[in-house]
């Protein structure tokens, strides 16, 4: 019989937080930094309300936001590209995604360009990044 070793250490840093007035744990973003990238798809984030209450609290711990609106569904690189510009340019410590699906997956991108140099399709496949992505932190609605 084969004996194999089963000791493993297994770290993953997330924190998710549910429910009814989960949004108030914003207040903990302060760790990640003083500059944040918001970014949002066309519609929902602003005519809900949401991102100018998402805005107000990160205002409160004196966290300066830059919004990058827009994101359209299923968004191209070319979008995802100009945000990664936007949080370099702006010198975001980390990126929000609010919204649906495609604000997530547009704040991952952008959290990748912002630290690394040359354009999306560069780390299509095997290309390994040179920095470590911004930090992200996401709002599904």
């Amino acid at each position: 019989m084969v004996k194999i070793k089963m000791d493993y250490f297994f770290n993953l840093p997330t924190k998710i937080y549910f429910g009814n007035g989960s949004l108030k744990e914003l207040k903990e973003a302060k760790s990640l930094g003083r500059s944040a990238l918001l970014v949002t798809g066309k519609h929902f984030a602003k005519s809900s309300g949401l991102l100018k209450k998402v805005e107000s609290i990160l205002v409160e711990e004196k966290i300066k936001t830059t919004e990058f609106c827009g994101v359209e569904e299923n968004p191209s690189v070319e979008t995802v590209e100009k945000g990664g510009e936007l949080a370099r340019r702006k010198k975001c410590d980390f990126i929000i995604g609010l919204g649906g699906g495609s604000p997530m997956d547009a704040a991952k991108g952008i959290a990748v360009l912002a630290t690394n140099s040359g354009g999306l399709r560069k780390y299509f496949g095997s290309e390994k990044l040179k920095n470590s992505p911004l930090p992200i932190l996401a709002i599904p609605t």
